[in-house]
Order: C-alpha cells, then sequence, then structure tokens
C-alpha cells in the first residue's frame, strides 16, 4: 500500500507536466509547414544534432537550428522516407526540446524543466558521492585535535592485541617463506592514526571560507616543512610525529632472534631520523567519495622522495543510505513511465517478429578495437544499427561514446529472437541500461544516464579530427590535438577517462589519461609561447600571464598528486632549468610495432620486440606478426616548482596508436 501511494504521488506530480508535453505536441509549429511533410531518408551511426538538422534542411528546403546547449548532442538515426516532420519531432522528444518558429525557420531549445531536472540529478549525484567524503573530513578533523603520541600508542596496542595469538604473515617466494613486516596500506576505520591523515585534519582546522570553497571545488592543496612557493605551512612538530608514526609500521613481536624484523625496526627508524622535509598534497577525491592524499618524506641521500599514496577511508566500510535515491527523480520517474511495456504492447505486431539476420553477413567488427585493451568494444549506436539493418526499423536514439558491453560481450543475434526480445536483452544487459520506446513504427531509444553522460562527452569535433589523423598517419600537430582535447575536459571528464570502457574513441586515451595536467598547461599556451619554449627549452613561470601561472601551479600539482615519486633524471637534451616553469623539447624517434599482437604499447627497442614476436609464436605457431616501423614524436617535458619538486615525464605520439 505504501508503494501504491508513492507511486501515485509522483503521478500526480507529474501530470502537469505530461498535459504540458502534449499541449506542446499540440502548438507543435512544424506541423503546419507543408515543406515538412516532404519524406527524408537519414542513415547515421553517430551525427551531431546541427549536422542532421542541416541535412533534413537540405532535404526540405527549410532552416533548421538548435541553440547552444544541444550542439554538441549526438543522435543515432536510421530512417527511410518518413516525414521530416516526425522526425524532427521524435528528435525533440530525445533531447527534452520544443520548436520554436523563428525569422528564417525554426530552431530547437531544450525546455526548461528539461535543464533543472539535469541539474538536479548532478546535484543528487554529487551530493551523494560527497556524503562519506564530508564525514571523513570530520573525522580527521576530531582526531587531529587529539595527541598524536598517544594515538599511535593506543592503536598499536589495539592492533597488537587483535594480533596476538595469530602466525605471522608470510609469503612463499622461491621456496623460501619470507615474513611481511609492513602491513598493507588499504582503507581502514582507524585510518585516522595515519600521519597523512592526521596532517590533513591539522591543516583542514586552518581553512578560510575561501579555502573550503575551492576544496569543495576540486582544487589540490599543498602543504610543506619546507619553503614552498603557494603551499602552507605543516606544523612544526610533523617531524617529530613522522618518527612517531613509524611505531604503526614495525613488527609486533619482540623476536630478539629474528635478524630480518630487528633490520626492518633499524632501517624504519634511521629512515625517519635521516627525512629532512616532508610534503603534503590532498585533495577531494570526489569519485570515491573521500579525499586524496600524496605524502613525501625526502631524504638527503635519495634522489626521490619516498611517497605514499592513500584515499581517506575512515568511513568507507559504512554502509550509509544514500541521501537522494535517483531513480525516484520526478525525471526518470518519467523516463521510466515512457518506456513501452513488451507484455502489453501486443498491438505494436513488428515488436514480436522474428529477427533473421543474412547468414552471408559479416559478424560485426568494432571500430575501436586498435585503441582499446577490449577486444569488442561496441556502443549502444553499434547495436542499433545492427538492429535496423536487419529488422529495417525506422530508428531515433541518442548517442554516446561510452562502451555498452562494458563487462560481458553481448551478442549481436540470439537465433529465435523477437525484436521486443532482443530490445530487452540489448537495453537492459549492460551496466549501463536504456529505455526503449515503441510508438506506431517507430523505435525510440534514451540511455538511461543520459543527464551524466551528456555532461562529460568529449567534443566531438576534436575527436574525429584526432581519428582521421592517426588513420593517415598525421603526428605533426597531434600534440596541439591532444592538448585541445584534455584543455576541454572538466574534472567530470576525468572521472569518466579514469574508467577504462569510459570512452569508445578511435584512438588511445591513455595518453590524455596520463599526461592530462601537462596537456592542459599546453593547451594554454598561445602559439608564440609553444614556439618559443620549444626554441629554448624552457618556459619561466614569470613568462606566464597570471591566469597561465595559476594554470601552471594547478597542473603542476595535479601531476605531483598521481607521480610525485617521477624520475628527476634529465632526458636526453633537456638542460637543467634555472628556476620555477615549464622545460620541454620535442623530438622525433623511431618505434616499432607487431601488427597481430594483441598489445596497444609500441617499442623503441626493435631487438626487444623480436623477442617477444617470438614468445607470442611459442604459445600460438600458426599466428603471423609483421613488425613495422614508424617515425615517433616524443615531448619530454617537466614541472619544476623547486629543487626538491622537478617531476620529469615524456609522452610519445606514434601513427595508428597514437601514444605510448
Amino acid at each position: 500500500m505504501r508503494l501504491y501511494h508513492h507511486r501515485m504521488r509522483w503521478l500526480i506530480l507529474l501530470l502537469p507536466l505530461l498535459w504540458a508535453g502534449v499541449a506542446r505536441a499540440e502548438e507543435n509549429p512544424l506541423a503546419q509547414d507543408e515543406r515538412l511533410r516532404q519524406l527524408v531518408t537519414i542513415q547515421q551511426k553517430r551525427i551531431l544534432l546541427p549536422e542532421l538538422l542541416r541535412d533534413i534542411g537540405r532535404q526540405t528546403q527549410v532552416n533548421l537550428t538548435c541553440t547552444r546547449d544541444l550542439s554538441a548532442d549526438k543522435l543515432t538515426v536510421f530512417v527511410k522516407g518518413k516525414p521530416a516532420v516526425e522526425v524532427l519531432t521524435h528528435v525533440a522528444t530525445l533531447v527534452m526540446g520544443e520548436w520554436h518558429k523563428t525569422k528564417h525557420g525554426y530552431n530547437l531549445a531544450q525546455t526548461a524543466q528539461a535543464q533543472n531536472w539535469e541539474e538536479e540529478l548532478l546535484a543528487w549525484d554529487r551530493e551523494n558521492r560527497l556524503q562519506d567524503a564530508r564525514k571523513t573530513v570530520e573525522t580527521y578533523m576530531a582526531y587531529s585535535q587529539k595527541d598524536y603520541a598517544n594515538l599511535v600508542r593506543q592503536l598499536r596496542q589495539q592492533r597488537e592485541a587483535a594480533q596476538a595469538g595469530k602466525p605471522p604473515d608470510v609469503i612463499v617466494l622461491g621456496g623460501q617463506q619470507l615474513r611481511l613486516f609492513q602491513p598493507i596500506h588499504a582503507p581502514a576505520p582507524d585510518d585516522y592514526v595515519e600521519l597523512h591523515n592526521y596532517l590533513l585534519g591539522r591543516v583542514l582546522r586552518t581553512f578560510s571560507r575561501a579555502q573550503w570553497q575551492a576544496f569543495w571545488r576540486g582544487d589540490i592543496f599543498m602543504a610543506a616543512t619546507f619553503d614552498l612557493p603557494g603551499a602552507l605551512s605543516l606544523p612544526p612538530e610533523t617531524l617529530q610525529w613522522l618518527r612517531q608514526s613509524v611505531q604503526l609500521e614495525l613488527p609486533y613481536e619482540q623476536d630478539e632472534e629474528d635478524k630480518a624484523a630487528q633490520a626492518f625496526r633499524r632501517d624504519r627508524l634511521s629512515e625517519a631520523e635521516r627525512t629532512q622535509h616532508v610534503l603534503l598534497l590532498f585533495g577531494l577525491d570526489e569519485e570515491a567519495g573521500s579525499v586524496r592524499t600524496n605524502i613525501a618524506r625526502y631524504l638527503p641521500e635519495l634522489p626521490t622522495p619516498r611517497t605514499f599514496h592513500s584515499v581517506g577511508g575512515a568511513v568507507i566500510h559504512t554502509h550509509r543510505q544514500p541521501l537522494h535515491r535517483l531513480e525516484e527523480h520526478p525525471c526518470l520517474q518519467f523516463w521510466a513511465g515512457w518506456q513501452t511495456d513488451l507484455e502489453k504492447a501486443s498491438s505494436t505486431q513488428w515488436l514480436t517478429a522474428k529477427i533473421v539476420p543474412d547468414a552471408n553477413a559479416p559478424q560485426p567488427i568494432s571500430e575501436y578495437n586498435k585503441a582499446s585493451l577490449r577486444t569488442s568494444p561496441f556502443t549502444l549506436a553499434d547495436y542499433l544499427q545492427w538492429l535496423s539493418e536487419n529488422a529495417s526499423l525506422n530508428l531515433v536514439a541518442d548517442c554516446y561514446r561510452t562502451v555498452w558491453n562494458v563487462y560481458d560481450h553481448i551478442p549481436f543475434h540470439v537465433p529465435g529472437e523477437t525484436i521486443g526480445g532482443w530490445l530487452q536483452r540489448v537495453t537492459g544487459a549492460s551496466f549501463r541500461k536504456a529505455w526503449w520506446h515503441a510508438e506506431g513504427d517507430w523505435l525510440l531509444v534514451k540511455h538511461q544516464d543520459f543527464w551524466r553522460l551528456r555532461h562529460t562527452e568529449l567534443p566531438e569535433g576534436t575527436v574525429r579530427q584526432i581519428e582521421k589523423k592517426i588513420a593517415q598517419g598525421q603526428i605533426d600537430t597531434l600534440l596541439d590535438d591532444y592538448a585541445a582535447l584534455a584543455g576541454s575536459m572538466t574534472p567530470a571528464h576525468q572521472r569518466r577517462l579514469d574508467i577504462s570502457d569510459g570512452y569508445a574513441v578511435g584512438f588511445p586515451l591513455f595518453i590524455v589519461r596520463d599526461h592530462l595536467p601537462f596537456l592542459r598547461l599546453w593547451a594554454s599556451l598561445s602559439q608564440a609561447q609553444k614556439v618559443t619554449g620549444l626554441r629554448d627549452g624552457f618556459i619561466p613561470l614569470q613568462a606566464l600571464s597570471a591566469a597561465q601561472q595559476q594554470t601552471f601551479m594547478r597542473c603542476a600539482k595535479e601531476a605531483m598528486m598521481e607521480h610525485l615519486g617521477m624520475t628527476t633524471i634529465p632526458f636526453e637534451g633537456m638542460a637543467e632549468p634555472p628556476g620555477p616553469g615549464l622545460v620541454v623539447s620535442l623530438i622525433t624517434a623511431k618505434r616499432y610495432e607487431a601488427e597481430g599482437m594483441p598489445a596497444l604499447t609500441n617499442w623503441h627497442s626493435l631487438e626487444d620486440l623480436q623477442r617477444a614476436v617470438e614468445l607470442h609464436k611459442q604459445l600460438d605457431p600458426s599466428k603471423e606478426y609483421r613488425i613495422v616501423e614508424r617515425e615517433a614524436l616524443e615531448c619530454h617535458y617537466a614541472f619544476v616548482l623547486h629543487p626538491l619538486l622537478n617531476l620529469r615525464s615524456r609522452l610519445i605520439l606514434t601513427p595508428l596508436l597514437g601514444g605510448d
């Protein structure tokens, strides 16, 4: 009964919206235009909305446009000989828009209700993700008010008591038993005693309102025991706390005969005594719903710091109800009600028709095979194209560059399957799902997480340009194209990029993921600055504008958060920097690939690749591999903030694969 009243409540809320939709349909200005009754044909798996409108406009001689906020929307459209007004009406439905008469034609705009719904869903989703982060922050701040030595002592006693009577952790390696002294680091309910989290709580307690706003916005912060421009100051007791924190790592048993345990103890204590400086980086990890930290300890004899990455987990093991149940949002309720109920759609005869594909037709081949770790990544658009070709449907769907068969391979055809059965299986079998709606002889399809995907799609024009250059083997300007792609990405894009199947594109995206901070900075530079930097090998920080300096610092902190232990050994031709700034150089080099080998990487050593090919041949003598030599472009770069902070790396651009 409670569920019944709950559904009725939503129905009452949605009725005005549904009636408003009916009224708009009746007032559809397109219906009065005779030109739009002309029959049109569109066969496009992935087409931008402005391109689709121009295509229909050419066929009907009607000026059709859309607002800027819809210009990046993509659609899958397979229509043969249908009135243009029907196509355009269904397009408006899927993008949650309405048509308006203009001086020169018709313009499609998203409704105010649709915009509000999407904003609410994004806000709900963010609040759900951040509720644990807020609790973690509260926990760390609360415990950081306690004496650190006492916290370590108490936790040490608790862990030692829990370990009492248990055999020591050992692994067997090469027939020998080796004892594990240092505990495996993983988020735990008591991780507020870990030094990086204790320091995090201490620093957060000093935050101003502006700093809190920047923190929850996703900015990364630095705090150090040494004078570092742009960094906060760590408490003067930090090095003392570091020595005390080592007690958490030492073996529990005091076995005088265990020489390995004694050596481990001496090394840990000696390393803590020799540590001269500590650097802490931290920032909100919205995807994990927590705080990410990276702490570095500088020892005088080491060229790179000792680093430790972690994601705060003080409350990560709790099972808390989400603040918002997304499926109860009126937008998703509306689309769930829009979905066709197959059991009640007996009047739609084509849903019961069996799919009989051409037996001689080749199996679908993924266009993303060479650019993905998966063997057969397909988007929903690929499946819908196959359905249209084998079932002669008039089909309109929203379209996103996301891999559909995320975990399991979804067959394109199951013998004896009906169109309705196919739709239920394919749209409901993936980690991502879709709604579908049968209306007359039309099939409409919409992704269920459209509100998230729509705001994290990569710019289609840039993606197509990179795909084209990769296919044609052009690498001269590929660095700028990758930079343009990175420069357009928000933190939400980055979260999706971190998912292995987040995007389906014709080039490997790991080059963007692995070098995102540098590429973002490169995108912020003018062409003259790029030319000068490559000529001189260095762009001083003071030569950048105020906005570019902020970008430099933000990108440098992002790079350090992920790669603080990066090599400080200079690359060939890279001069030592005279001060803070960006070191950069471009060189050409030969790279080698083995066609037929199931790997995305390319090789700088021909001998190493030949050995790898021989190993693959031993596993499968029937396989043939052709080694191809390609010219590559290597970009060596370094973020330089301080003599102790000099992060160097390189990205490699090659044709076809596009990166290394």
